[in-house]
C-alpha cells in the first residue's frame, strides 16, 4: 500500500472518530487565543488552507475561491473572536456562498479556458475525443489508426486505457489524462517508449514503460489525490 493512501485513510479515519468523540461530549472544543477550538475544525482548516495554496500556485482562481470561502465558513467563529465581534456569524453562509457562486461564474466567463490555450499540445475538450469516467469502472480502447490527441478524464473510479491497431502507430500522438481521486492505468505496448509529462498533486505516478526507443507516446496531464500508472503490455 502506498504511502499516501495509509495517510488519507488515516485522515479519513481519525477525522470521523474524534467528529463522533467531539458529538457525543468526549472530546469538548479547547480554549485558545482565537477562541474555541476543536480537533475536526483544525483539521478542516490545515487542509483548505494546502488546497487554496495549490490552488493558487496552479492559478486556479474559481477553485482557490470557493476554497477560501469554505475556509472562512470553518473558521469564521475565530475570526469573530479575534476582531471582538458580539456575534460569531458574520455573514450568512448562504449569501456567502450566493456571492461565491456568482464571483466563480463571472470569472469562468472572463477567463481563458486551460484546455483551449494549446497547453495539452493543441487539443480542444469539444473536438469529440474526450473520455469520462465518473464513480465507476471503465475500459477505453484507443485506435490508432486514428489517433493524434486524446483526452482522459477520471473522476472517483477506475480507468484503464488500451490502444488498438498499434502497427498503424509511427508516434507523435498525446494523451492528456486528468485524474481526481481515482486510479488510471494506462496500459502501451511494449515496443513503444513514453514521455511522461504528468503532474503529480498528492498522490502517486508511476511510469512503468521505457523512454527510448520506438514510438513516442507523450502523456501529459495531472494526477490529483490519486494513482495513474503507466505500463507496457
Amino acid at each position: 500500500m502506498k504511502v499516501w493512501k495509509i495517510a488519507i485513510a488515516l485522515f479519513c479515519i481519525l477525522f470521523a472518530v474524534f467528529g463522533l468523540l467531539e458529538t457525543f461530549g468526549v472530546t469538548p472544543p479547547m480554549e485558545s487565543m482565537v477562541g474555541e477550538l476543536s480537533f475536526v475544525r483544525i483539521v478542516c482548516a490545515v487542509f483548505l488552507a494546502a488546497l487554496a495554496i495549490k490552488y493558487l500556485c496552479q492559478l486556479k482562481l474559481c477553485k482557490l475561491i470557493f476554497t477560501l470561502s469554505l475556509l472562512f465558513m470553518t473558521v469564521e467563529s475565530n475570526i469573530a473572536y479575534l476582531c471582538g465581534a458580539k456575534s460569531n456569524n458574520l455573514i450568512n453562509n448562504g449569501t456567502l456562498f450566493l456571492y461565491t457562486i456568482l464571483i466563480c461564474f463571472g470569472l469562468s466567463l472572463i477567463l481563458p479556458k486551460r484546455r483551449k490555450k494549446g497547453k495539452w499540445g493543441g487539443y480542444q475538450k469539444e473536438n469529440g475525443i474526450h473520455h469520462d469516467n465518473s464513480l465507476g469502472s471503465r475500459t477505453i480502447y484507443i485506435d490508432c489508426t486514428t489517433f493524434t490527441d486524446r483526452f482522459v478524464e477520471n473522476n472517483l473510479g477506475s480507468t484503464v486505457i488500451m490502444f488498438e491497431n498499434t502497427d498503424a502507430y509511427s508516434g507523435g500522438g498525446c494523451l492528456h489524462v486528468e485524474n481526481n481521486l481515482g486510479s488510471t492505468v494506462v496500459r502501451v505496448p511494449d515496443s513503444w517508449s513514453v514521455d511522461c509529462r504528468l503532474t503529480n498533486h498528492l498522490g502517486g505516478v508511476q511510469n512503468r514503460a521505457k523512454t527510448e526507443g520506438g514510438p513516442v507516446l507523450t502523456v501529459q496531464g495531472e494526477n490529483n489525490l490519486g494513482s495513474t500508472v503507466i505500463q507496457q503490455v
